[in-house]
């Protein structure tokens, strides 16, 4: 266990501060742990699987097996990479966006690699994916 998981609850009408403070503490203890509301909870439930992490990664070593390089160190590298970029998202205080036009330079790798990744529909691909997780947690729910 990494212990860097991110859970979500939203307390009952009857549950006390103390109950909250109770359930914070709980699911602390293995990564992140927030409270909110109940309308919350099913788009929540797609967010916190490490199914993106892992996709992302695999993409990545497939690519680079694709470009001649193994996909160990694609894995490794993914691996690198999507951890420090969490990490730095975390403690700098910045959005994604502003750590985006940081690494991008004109004309440079990383700009070219985003130009394509748009082209390709990234974004609406993964808001989709939530979209649709979210409306899958909803009809789970009213059964």
């Amino acid at each position: 266990m990494v212990r860097a998981g991110a859970s979500l609850f939203s307390p009952g009408t009857r549950a006390t501060d103390d109950d909250n403070r109770i359930v914070k503490e709980l699911f602390s203890a293995v990564g992140t742990c927030d409270m909110g509301k109940e309308d919350d909870i099913d788009v929540a439930s797609v967010l916190v699987v490490p199914l993106f992490g892992y996709l992302v990664i695999e993409s990545m070593a497939d690519g680079c097996c694709k470009d001649g390089t193994t996909t160990e160190s694609g894995n490794e590298n993914g691996c690198s990479v999507l951890l420090g970029s969490a990490k730095l998202l975390l403690e700098s205080g910045k959005t994604p966006g502003q750590l985006k036009e940081e690494v991008c330079s004109p004309g440079g790798v990383t700009v070219t690699t985003l130009h394509s990744l748009e082209q390709d529909g990234i974004r609406a691909t993964i808001m989709n994916a939530i979209e649709k997780g979210t409306l899958r947690a909803k009809r789970m729910g009213d059964k």
